[in-house]
């Protein structure tokens, strides 16, 4: 959906936006996750701190170094790579844009969109780990809600260009483009034995 207006002096402005929704991604999951102990404020936890053997671990107490995770829900097995089609995908933007025609053959713009894309682990295929898409712990999928790998918060250019004036047989232009935009988002560490790296602590 835009919006185009134009305006004096030769200018004119869109503003739009932009939203999409994915499912039934292919994404790879483990089939058989580790068992969850317990829970805090939401969040599963894996082991039990050397001070509390039945308890949680928080900032104070946590779980020894040596802490090994808790047997796999079947543990007869270990791990059991499964492809499914479960992820799903969110992207919702504002695009602007802003034109000027200037006299002599002179033009220019800029252009601006501000978006947001959620998923549930970024790949750039359906099978791969590496980029934080493979699900490990499908008991608590809606944790690993967040914001997409590939997501570009802020994404600005401007342009300018200039015709050349008509000489016999030629005709040309001379454009130039800068544009900037955001980078990755940053990790940050946690309490360990709290499962809190996923996205949606972020």
């Amino acid at each position: 959906m835009t919006i185009d207006r134009q305006f004096p002096g030769n200018q004119s402005l869109a503003v739009g936006y932009v939203g999409t929704r994915a499912i039934h991604i292919v994404q790879l999951q483990e089939g058989n996750p580790t068992t969850i102990l317990g829970y805090v404020n939401g969040r599963p936890y894996y082991c039990h701190p050397a001070d509390n053997p039945t308890g949680p671990p928080t900032l104070d107490d946590q779980c020894s170094t040596t802490a090994g995770f808790p047997p796999k829900s079947n543990p007869t097995y270990g791990i059991v790579n499964q492809n499914t089609a479960a992820s799903e995908t969110w992207y919702n933007a504002l695009q602007m844009k802003w034109t000027k025609r200037f006299s002599h053959g002179l033009s220019g713009g800029i252009t601006y969109t501000w978006a947001k894309m959620l998923d549930y682990g970024s790949g750039q295929q359906g099978v791969e780990a590496a980029a934080g898409e493979a699900v490990l712990f499908p008991q608590v999928r809606f944790l690993d809600k967040g914001i997409g790998g590939f997501s570009i918060a802020s994404n600005f250019k401007a342009n300018v260009m200039y015709r050349v004036p008509t000489l016999p047989n030629f005709q040309g232009r001379i454009a130039n483009v800068l544009g900037m935009k955001s980078g990755d988002r940053h990790r940050i560490p946690c309490t360990s034995g709290i499962r809190c790296l996923s996205p949606d602590f972020l």
